[in-house]
């Protein structure tokens, strides 16, 4: 059985993230851990030692207690297997030490912000976590609702590691009968017959390796990378899009310092990042 991580502050961002969760689990016949991590400022000057220390203690109690209220939800509501995980340390620490002592197969997030990719992406803990953890992340945007994950985007830069990307998103493709677009930027400058080919070439390597049948393959053309790629997840009603961090090139022009309003919409799109070599 496979095992989802959902951390959680309780607030209705995560609320969010632990009810996409909760279709991910069904559908992938997976249990659910909860997790809340909380911080205790033990050398607070201006406060004695006795205070600090039922500080602790209210806020493991409330912690413990809140978990288990949404734990036996699930389960009771839900009809999946939960557990849940209350510990002291800093949040985005005891999620990557929670995921690999676990060896968690998903970790699920919720994301905050509704004005733009950056704010919603790299203002969060959640680009912290993408960027310590080796398993795989879906950050949910706070508007976000799973769909059945019917249409896939992969994003890619022909990377050898997308192949072992592709495979993992066929599993999930199979059991929802989902279709898979594979896409990758082309620079407007760059000479169109020579990128066909590749993209060919790419397609036939994919073809011998992932023996799935609903897979399209589409080349996207504009030096504007974010709004080529914001209009196509538009146009094909995207439910959920796919990254392979691993591939640098793409991930700093997709998240690099160049990202604006005009990737607006994809706040409404879940972001499932693979971390492969």
């Amino acid at each position: 059985m496979k095992t989802i991580l959902v951390p959680t502050d309780f607030s209705k961002n995560a609320e969010n993230a632990v009810d996409y969760a909760i279709h991910l689990a069904k559908t992938e016949n997976a249990k659910i851990i909860l997790l809340n991590a909380y911080y205790v400022m033990y050398l607070n000057p201006e406060s004695g030692l006795d205070f600090m220390v039922e500080q602790g203690f209210a806020m493991r109690e409330n912690s413990a207690e809140k978990l288990k209220q949404l734990s036996d939800k699930i389960e009771k509501t839900e009809k999946i297997e939960c557990e849940f995980i209350s510990i002291e340390g800093m949040t985005v620490d005891s999620i990557v030490e929670i995921a690999e002592k676990r060896n968690v197969d998903f970790i699920v997030m919720g994301t905050q912000g509704a004005s733009g990719i950056k704010k919603a992406f790299m203002g969060s803990n959640t680009v912290k976590v993408i960027g310590l953890t080796s398993r795989p992340l879906i950050a949910v945007p706070e508007k976000a609702s799973f769909n059945g994950n019917k249409s896939i985007v992969f994003a890619t830069d022909y990377q050898r590691s997308d192949m072992k990307v592709l495979k993992e998103l066929a599993e999930i493709a199979k059991k929802l009968n989902a279709k898979i677009h594979i896409v990758h930027v082309v620079n407007g400058e760059t000479d169109f017959s020579f990128e066909e080919v590749t993209l060919k070439n790419f397609a036939d390597k994919v073809k011998t390796k992932i023996k799935y049948p609903l897979v399209t393959y589409k080349l996207l053309y504009g030096n504007d990378v974010e709004k080529k790629l914001s209009e196509y997840l538009k146009k094909e009603a995207t439910d959920l899009l796919g990254v392979n961090t691993k591939n640098r090139n793409f991930f700093e022009r997709f998240f690099g310092k160049s990202i604006t309003k005009k990737l607006a919409y994809h706040t409404a799109v879940p972001l499932m990042v693979f971390h492969h070599n």
